[in-house]
């Protein structure tokens, strides 16, 4: 991947990214508090 498209989504040098656990049809969590669920996948 060219650095310039790598630098445009990772400014700081790390990617991070979250999981919206409001629609739980998409996300939630499991018994041991991990997320599970189609977003997750």
């Amino acid at each position: 991947m060219p650095a310039n498209i790598i630098q445009a989504f990772t400014p700081t040098g790390v990617l991070r990214a979250t999981i919206n656990l409001g629609n739980p049809i998409l996300a939630n969590r499991d018994g041991n508090g991990d997320p599970i669920g189609v977003s997750v996948d």
